[in-house]
C-alpha cells in the first residue's frame, strides 16, 4: 500500500476515533426568564437581541448547530462557550457583586461598541446574530440604564 493511502487511512482512523471523546455541551434547560431581565426588566427588544446574538456563550444553555456533534469542532465550540461564561454569564448574574455586574455591563458596552461582540466568526453563522447599528444601539442604551439604575439601588 502506498505511503498516501495509510496517511489517509490513519487520518480517517483517528477522526474516528476522537469522535468518542465525551461531548461538554452547555444544555441546562433554557430558564423562562434570564436573572438578569429578572431584576432589571428589560425591553422585549433587547431581550430579544441579548437572547440571539449573546446568549449562546453567555448562558447556561446553548442551540447547537447540527456540526456541534463533530469532533473536534465540537471542542471548539464548548472552549468558545466556557470562556464567554466566565466573562459573563447571564444565568449567573445574582451571583455577582453588584462591583462585579455593574463591571461587566460596562465591559459588554466597550465590546460592543468596539465590534467586537458578537464575534465575526459567531456571527457568519448565525445571521440572527449580525446586529445592526440600531440594535447595537438599542443594547447599549439599555446597558447605560442599567448601570444607572443600578446606582440609584445602592
Amino acid at each position: 500500500m502506498r505511503t498516501s493511502y495509510k496517511v489517509i487511512l490513519a487520518g480517517l482512523g483517528v477522526f474516528g476515533l476522537i469522535q468518542f471523546i465525551p461531548r461538554n455541551h452547555n444544555n441546562d434547560p433554557e430558564l423562562e426568564k434570564h436573572p438578569l431581565f429578572t431584576d432589571y426588566p428589560t425591553s422585549h427588544t433587547v431581550e430579544n437581541i441579548i437572547r440571539f446574538a449573546c446568549a449562546d456563550c453567555h448562558s447556561n444553555h446553548t442551540e447547537y448547530p447540527w456540526y456541534a456533534k463533530i469532533q473536534p469542532v465540537s471542542m471548539w465550540i464548548d472552549h468558545h462557550v466556557d470562556e464567554g461564561k466566565e466573562h459573563f454569564n447571564i444565568d449567573a448574574w445574582n451571583t455577582y457583586s453588584r462591583k462585579q455586574q455593574k463591571h461587566k455591563i460596562e465591559e459588554c458596552i466597550e465590546v460592543i461598541e468596539e465590534d467586537e461582540m458578537p464575534m465575526k466568526g459567531y456571527v457568519k453563522m448565525h445571521e440572527r446574530a449580525n446586529l445592526t447599528a440600531l440594535q447595537k444601539k438599542e443594547i447599549t442604551l439599555w446597558a447605560k440604564g442599567l448601570i444607572d439604575s443600578m446606582g440609584r439601588r445602592n
